[in-house]
């Protein structure tokens, strides 16, 4: 988290406070947490190796050899490695210090271009919910930053739609895809395996219907 930012977290219930609950908190209960970080406090000790791991140069360096790696992956198409060195890349931007507004702006622009690796390489092992959270990261971060989302992120977004279902959600993203890139026969594609898929989902759904009506 940064500084003066707000997070939500969902505890389940065998992580907070299972069936016993707490005063008005039912038991079995799925809690929301809201945590907002006011402020910063330095260790007291802190090693000089621990201090070059929090260099923001060193990080910096070190998830851009993680990138190379990653791209490395998805080129020879092993996708679940390439998600293993991007996702490594995250974890250390998101734990490293800034001394300056420059330092997170480069912070900030390496993170959206992870997540966007990280969104396609979900897309590719058909993981959608993973994939769609990787979108939502790109979008949030993109209500406080001067940044264009790419064609691709709009794209594969959609794509993960379209796998769990949310038809026209994934329709409104090709068309945002369409706009920036108006003539890449890819999101044509896709818009017709999108309209395929959502017509063969609602004749499953007329039949299951019929068949409910019939058992009554």
């Amino acid at each position: 988290m940064k500084l003066n930012e707000k997070s939500q977290f969902l505890i389940v219930p065998e992580l907070a406070y299972r069936n016993g609950g707490l005063n008005r908190i039912p038991p079995n209960s799925t809690v929301l947490f809201e945590i907002e970080l006011c402020g910063l406090m330095e260790s007291v000790v802190s090693s000089p190796v621990d201090t070059i791991k929090n260099d923001f140069d060193y990080v910096y360096k070190f998830c851009l050899v993680q990138c190379v790696k990653g791209k490395h992956m998805f080129r020879v198409k092993n996708y679940h490695d390439a998600i293993k060195e991007y996702t490594v890349a995250v974890h250390q931007l998101e734990k490293v210090f800034f001394e300056n507004y420059e330092e997170q702006e480069k912070s900030d622009e390496l993170l959206v271009r992870l997540c966007t690796n990280l969104l396609i390489c979900y897309t590719y092992v058909q993981n959608p919910k993973k994939g769609c959270i990787f979108a939502q990261r790109i979008y949030d971060m993109k209500k406080n930053k001067t940044f264009n989302i790419s064609a691709k992120v709009y794209f594969n977004h959609a794509k993960c739609l379209r796998m769990l279902g949310n038809f026209d959600k994934a329709e409104r993203k090709l068309y945002q895809a369409k706009r920036i890139e108006a003539h890449n026969p890819e999101i044509l594609q896709e818009y017709l395996a999108l309209k395929k898929t959502a017509e063969e989902s609602k004749k499953r759904n007329l039949v299951l219907g019929k068949t409910l009506v019939n058992c009554k």
